[in-house]
């Protein structure tokens, strides 16, 4: 049975003028232009956004939780991406953030980079375990990331770090403490992701390695703003002042591209943003061409979450405030560097405790399961593609000639829908007569 995808992003056909802006920035080829409708192929789309970013006229969009959607929980825990403390304004500080997230209707706030610290050596951990032809490993932060692996490059998964990313991490471990001290069962207690971009939003509906995720929805950045906004502007001094909250320590996390490969403290690894470019290192990895790396933190947005599409700040705005946090209030909370955090990460490891539920597969694999028919299934596309112009103009509503032949193929378009195929026939047989 064919497993169904579900997707943050939605399409507006009303608004497409057939551009095929999308059709270009899309890096699994996910997308098709119909008569000026566009269309998203579930099984190839990875929830990046770049069609989001990449669209003029905004027929594309982010389809996300609403704030309300938190009702159906006793008590509701928000765990907000550390770039929510970067898109309000350059002296909002994190305390003013949680309290506000409060008055929102979340009981309990849980900050993701106690969770960052931890699997950091983790992550040491599993490198110092994993021979030396089995590197470089892959960081499994960037969902985007993870499922271009799975749809474009599924012979590169097992390089993938097998660790849930911090969030779900956190969201399990908010989930069981306040059930604890509530005396609750853990089912009323609702955890909701502050999410950057529709790749966490969707790994929150439909994880890759699981069945389900330790959070219970998730809210956009953009989608909260105006409300978040507003709550810190009616605060008054006093209360700010008087707000008892232990938990509210700014900590770095890895919301910018880099800080995640520095805090492993390992000579040889690579930080990689932007699809183009993540998808340049994924192709010299495939071609064997990156002897001597362990490590490549490969994240799909520019500049890493900071550059998520699901923000409402400039990105080098949110970057000064994130490095104004950092001084402000140091990195006390996601370093945890000591020999005894070292020996209690490792005990956790060898439990399991950072893990994924299951292996990571390939995305392709039900698709490749007949080989025959796969190989044969090929040689006609490269036939059919070799009378076509091969110039990728997108014309014909595919990204690539390429595509163009393979839809032909599933009976899903027609030859005679490439302009330039037409005026070779026309000019052939004109020249024929």
């Amino acid at each position: 049975m064919t497993q169904r995808f579900y997707h943050a992003i939605i399409t507006i056909p009303d608004k497409c003028d057939g551009c095929m802006q999308c059709l270009r920035s899309c890096p699994t080829h996910a997308l098709r232009v119909r008569g000026q409708t566009p269309l998203i192929l579930d099984d190839l789309c990875i929830d990046c956004g770049a069609c989001i970013a990449s669209c003029p006229r905004k027929a594309i969009q982010p389809n996300v939780d609403r704030i309300r959607e938190t009702s159906a929980y006793e008590v509701k825990v928000a765990v907000p991406s550390l770039v929510l403390y970067s898109q309000l304004g350059l002296r909002v500080s994190p305390r003013e953030v949680h309290l506000a997230l409060n008055k929102l209707g979340f009981d309990y706030i849980w900050d993701v980079a106690d969770a960052c610290g931890m699997e950091a050596l983790a992550v040491q951990e599993h490198l110092a375990r994993t021979d030396k032809k089995d590197k470089p490993l892959i960081s499994s932060m960037c969902p985007a990331v993870v499922r271009l692996i799975q749809v474009k490059y599924p012979s590169l998964v097992s390089h993938v770090i097998p660790f849930e990313p911090p969030r779900e991490l956190t969201a399990r471990e908010a989930k069981i403490k306040v059930a604890q001290s509530r005396q609750i069962d853990m089912r009323k207690v609702g955890t909701f992701y502050i999410s950057p971009c529709p790749a966490k939003s969707i790994s929150v509906l439909q994880p890759a390695e699981k069945e389900r995720s330790f959070l219970d929805g998730f809210i956009s950045i953009s989608d909260i703003y105006v409300r978040l906004r507003d709550a810190i502007r009616d605060l008054e001094k006093e209360e700010v002042e008087a707000f008892s909250a232990e938990n509210v320590v700014f900590g770095t996390g890895w919301e910018r591209t880099g800080l995640m490969s520095r805090s492993l403290k390992v000579k040889s690894w690579i930080a990689v943003s932007g699809l183009d470019h993540v998808v340049k290192i994924l192709d010299d990895l495939e071609a064997m061409r990156l002897e001597g790396i362990d490590f490549i933190e490969a994240n799909a947005c520019f500049e890493g979450c900071l550059g998520g599409c699901l923000n409402t700040e400039n990105v080098y705005v949110a970057r000064s405030k994130i490095l104004m946090l950092e001084e402000e209030n140091g990195n006390q909370r996601s370093e945890g560097q000591s020999g005894q955090d070292r020996d209690w990460v490792r005990q956790l490891y060898d439990h399991g405790y950072f893990f994924m539920e299951n292996e990571l597969k390939p995305r392709t694999q039900e698709k490749n399961a007949d080989i025959p028919n796969a190989i044969l299934a090929m040689k006609q596309r490269d036939e059919l593609s070799a009378k076509l112009p091969g110039i990728d103009c997108c014309v014909c509503g595919c990204p690539t000639c390429a595509t163009f032949a393979e839809d032909i193929l599933k009976g899903e378009t027609k030859l005679d829908h490439c302009p330039f195929y037409k005026k070779s026939r026309s000019r052939d047989q004109g020249d024929n007569r």
